[in-house]
């Protein structure tokens, strides 16, 4: 049979299950046909820039990096595709130097995956007018300011490597969750300098002002049983993770969050030194529906 006879349901189906940057490098190059289908708005709604960079190995010039126009161009031609986008600040700076007028008009996830400028970040931002998720792998505070994503609306943030470089930085993090009240889920990873955790109050404001919040994941944070207790609202949360070493969380905190998180599904606490078995029986009292229980003590 004739591959081009291959009915197209079934080809489609094949091509699937070829990696993306394969299907850019490699079978678009068939036949043009091919090339037609290998753009098709399927194969790229999930899109990871960083791995089209590099040519694949079956290429004479496998060594070299595929020129920026190439790979800009094809951008172009899925931008209105894409909903999930992985991409690092050389990606973003190609798009930005090349001066194309790209927009990810459907683009709900966004996933930058090391340090950008201020500038360069107000710029990817103002490319996606739909975006419901941002997750940053490093965001220091002295590049850029929590303005840039407050008012977005969104849904989900991920802010990983979070540098405490600003005095100010336990009012910024309040801002930005009072800015995005529909807040479902939010993930905040501190690196500590100097000894310098996050005030233990900021989890209490967070959960006050983002009453949709149902995934929370708090690292090196000074999280307080004290602070659960004085929240005093019924939590919607259905997943709930705390990694610190805080002296100050113990299982008063555990019986408070189960209490008032009736919906709790999954729990992880991770090197809290004040945890014990009691929680356990926390777990079982208030929780019915629950699934998921970890906790290691930080030795």
């Amino acid at each position: 049979m004739d591959i081009n006879n291959i009915p197209l349901e079934l080809l489609i189906k094949f091509l699937s299950y070829i990696p993306q940057n394969d299907l850019y490098h490699t079978i678009s190059q068939v036949c043009r046909h091919w090339n037609k289908l290998s753009i098709l708005p399927d194969f790229w709604r999930t899109f990871n820039y960083d791995e089209l960079s590099i040519l694949s190995r079956s290429s004479a010039e496998q060594y070299f990096y595929l020129k920026m126009e190439n790979r800009v161009a094809h951008i172009r031609n899925i931008q209105t595709f894409i909903q999930k986008l992985s991409i690092n600040r050389f990606g973003f700076q190609e798009i930005q130097n090349s001066r194309s007028q790209i927009a990810f008009s459907d683009l709900k996830h966004l996933h930058i995956t090391d340090e950008i400028s201020g500038q360069l970040c107000k710029d990817v931002l103002k490319r996606c007018s739909k975006l419901h998720a941002l997750d940053l792998q490093m965001y220091n505070t002295m590049i850029y300011s929590f303005d840039l994503i407050c008012g977005l609306n969104l849904k989900e943030i991920k802010l990983c490597l979070l540098l405490l470089a600003s005095k100010t930085i336990n009012n910024d993090l309040t801002f930005l969750t009072e800015t995005n009240p529909n807040l479902e889920k939010l993930a905040l990873d501190v690196t500590v300098r100097y000894g310098n955790l996050l005030d233990a109050g900021v989890h209490l404001q967070i959960l006050n002002q983002c009453r949709n919040l149902k995934t929370l994941a708090l690292r090196n944070f000074s999280v307080s049983s004290k602070g659960f207790m004085a929240c005093g609202i019924n939590l919607g949360l259905t997943e709930l993770t705390i990694i610190s070493n805080s002296y100050l969380f113990d299982d008063n905190g555990i019986e408070c969050i189960t209490i008032h998180s009736k919906n709790l599904l999954v729990l992880k606490i991770l090197e809290c030194n004040k945890i014990t078995d009691k929680s356990i029986a926390s777990i079982a009292e208030n929780c019915h529906v629950f699934c998921v229980f970890q906790f290691i003590i930080h030795t």
